[in-house]
């Protein structure tokens, strides 16, 4: 019934959504950020300045943001539209509010084709937000503190750094979602052992198992290898008792902490 409406619809909805899309050069322009701020002011009843202040404070999507959600190109690495679909399906299923087998795909409820006809939207005011650019990890963010850190267990074939199909499916649904919605922060990946062997060893092992799961994000999620810090902690940080089977399992880990820039 939408698709029908759409088809039917189509020069207007176009207008529509080219129209809305130019509001977003408020984000680049002082003189529309003000204009836009008297005109909320007098429809809340609020001091211009608070309404100003307010748009100041958040950026709006811009066609090129749009065209990112929408994945029109088949190139973005972000954020889109069916990663936050089928995360909402997962998460909403697993409390038993949805029958995950019952929710239709993505491209039966998205319909970008109004964003896809739009091209005349050019220039900086409707470009997609920039990405940063990373430098060259320093030494000093190997101890760096971070904002947030997540341990995820992955296992590993003795002596191996070799990732699984199984790891990487788990680094897939657990730790790649926030390094893309925290795109802008560098990530710390520290690989962890037991205590099991030869110390020495087993930090060379914990760094080679960091490094192999740095090559996964950059090789199949196209991440900048320059956002990404690597330590090998060996047995030094464990997190549960060596002396127990359960406790070794726990310390045989990979930890993933967000840094600023």
């Amino acid at each position: 019934m939408l698709k029908t409406y759409i088809d039917a619809n189509k020069d207007k909805l176009k207008c529509l959504v080219d129209g809305w899309m130019r509001v977003a050069e408020i984000n680049t322009s002082e003189e529309s950020k003000r204009k836009a701020a008297k005109i909320l002011s007098v429809g809340l009843n609020q001091p211009e300045d608070y309404c100003y202040n307010a748009i100041n404070n958040v950026r709006l999507c811009t066609y090129g943001d749009n065209a990112n959600f929408f994945n029109i190109k088949g190139d973005y690495t972000g954020v889109k539209g069916e990663d936050i679909y089928s995360r909402m399906t997962q998460v909403y299923g697993s409390l038993g509010y949805a029958n995950p087998a019952n929710v239709p795909n993505w491209r039966l409820v998205a319909n970008p084709s109004i964003i896809r006809s739009i091209t005349n939207l050019t220039g900086s005011e409707h470009a997609a937000e920039g990405t940063a650019q990373f430098t060259p990890a320093q030494e000093a963010q190997k101890t760096e503190e971070a904002f947030t850190t997540k341990n995820i267990t992955i296992n590993y074939e003795t002596a191996s750094s070799t990732l699984s199909e199984n790891a990487k499916r788990i680094i897939d649904l657990e730790f790649t979602p926030i390094a893309k919605a925290f795109g802008n922060a560098r990530v710390r990946i520290e690989g962890n052992t037991d205590n099991v062997g030869d110390p020495a060893k087993n930090k060379t092992l914990s760094l080679k198992r960091a490094e192999a799961v740095k090559a996964y994000l950059v090789s199949t999620y196209k991440m900048d290898p320059d956002r990404f810090v690597v330590v090998g902690n060996g047995a030094d940080k464990p997190v549960a008792d060596n002396n127990t089977a359960e406790g070794k399992a726990q310390n045989r880990r990979t930890d993933f902490s967000l840094l600023n820039q």
